[in-house]
């Protein structure tokens, strides 16, 4: 198996916007002559990511929260972006992913580079009571690629943030998203499957195009048993491919993005820090050639 690895102190690197985290970001995964991650060589560095890409404090509905700061920041006043840096808040309208909000200062972001992992560390500087470091592994052991994270509070203010991965996964060169399925070992509830995807027990299968009145379809499982273990799989039957995903802790909620060209199976870690608090956790991918 082999492994690319997005440098953040690359001169030219391969993302290079401010919604998804410079670091742990792996590109592509390559095992046994097959290519499991979406990363495209010709895109917007500054709009679009590929691979497992990090990001923290989604806001992807109305009236959810933002990073951490954001709804006390007066319009001109400084904000923190976990894994990120500290921005300023150009407006009064709510937090909103997709944009680019003027820098103040990025982290600073330092990596120690070994043949078969990588260790990244950030820091950013307290500003309005709000600051952090982060360490983050990407760790290869046969067939799994595993991303552990530890998150330090060095602010004076307790913040909550929220966590996930939105990986891009596209396998080969599969041209449709028909036929991938999102395997978890628990039913999902049958309101949750959106056009395109159909739900039975705990498989959601994608059974048509996306269409581009569609650009995209989504499936939001925002209540998780207790019992659930933190583990999924996405499976391509036709190509025989599959990644497992095992998140711990246990995620909060779950949705499965589909696009024309990729398949997101996201999980969500709600995380709470009191000032000097630190968290941990983890994701573990596994990948395999032959269902």
């Amino acid at each position: 198996m082999t492994v690319e690895v997005m440098d953040p102190n690359a001169v030219d690197p391969y993302y290079q916007g401010l919604r998804f985290s410079p670091i742990a970001n792996v590109l592509r995964v390559v095992m046994d002559g097959h290519d499991y991650l979406y990363s495209p060589v010709e895109h917007n560095p500054i709009k679009h990511n590929g691979g497992l890409a990090m990001e923290f404090d989604l806001a992807y509905r109305q009236g959810e929260f933002g990073p951490p700061g954001y709804d006390d920041a007066k319009v001109g006043d400084a904000f923190m972006k976990v894994g990120v840096g500290t921005l300023r808040r150009g407006r009064e309208d709510p937090y909103r992913f997709f944009d680019n909000y003027e820098v103040i200062e990025l982290a600073q972001t330092s990596v120690e580079w070994q043949s078969t992992s990588a260790v990244f560390r950030q820091v950013l500087p307290v500003v309005n009571g709000y600051g952090y470091s982060l360490e983050s592994s990407v760790e290869l052991e046969g067939h799994r690629v595993i991303i552990t994270h530890q998150l330090t509070n060095t602010g004076t203010h307790s913040f909550s943030t929220r966590n996930y991965a939105h990986n891009f996964i596209h396998f080969d060169d599969v041209t449709t998203a028909v036929g991938y399925q999102l395997k978890l070992p628990f039913d999902v509830p049958a309101d949750i499957p959106k056009p395109a995807i159909e739900q039975e027990g705990g498989l959601l299968s994608v059974v048509s195009e996306i269409t581009p009145k569609m650009k995209a379809a989504d499936a939001f499982i925002d209540e998780l048993p207790e019992s659930y273990s933190g583990a999924l799989q996405l499976v391509h039957s036709a190509s025989s491919l599959s990644v497992g995903i095992e998140t711990t802790p246990q995620a909060s909620k779950i949705i499965m993005h589909v696009n024309p060209l990729y398949i997101c199976p996201e999980q969500f870690i709600n995380l709470e820090l009191a000032s000097g608090e630190t968290v941990q956790w983890s994701r573990a991918y596994s990948f395999y050639s032959n269902l």
